[in-house]
């Protein structure tokens, strides 16, 4: 599915197959206040911009396991 076939935002469930996480570790990373942005219309009504997504992975790249990776914005 390339990135023009994907809807602008996505729902908890369409956004952890996005990533390749469960929905569980998406609710956590919310919870630690880490992982991609999200949109919260509600408790219950959680959502994900594919560009977010998109976005979060680009920061997960590494090119070695010594590689930390950027420094977080201050």
């Amino acid at each position: 599915m390339s990135d023009r076939e994907l809807p602008r935002v996505v729902n908890e469930a369409e956004a952890a197959r996005i990533l390749g996480v469960a929905r569980r570790t998406l609710q956590d990373w919310r919870f630690r206040g880490v992982g991609p942005r999200y949109i919260a219309y509600s408790r219950r009504s959680v959502r994900y911009r594919v560009s977010d997504l998109l976005e979060y992975m680009e920061r997960c790249v590494r090119t070695s396991t010594s590689d930390p990776g950027p420094r977080p914005e201050r």
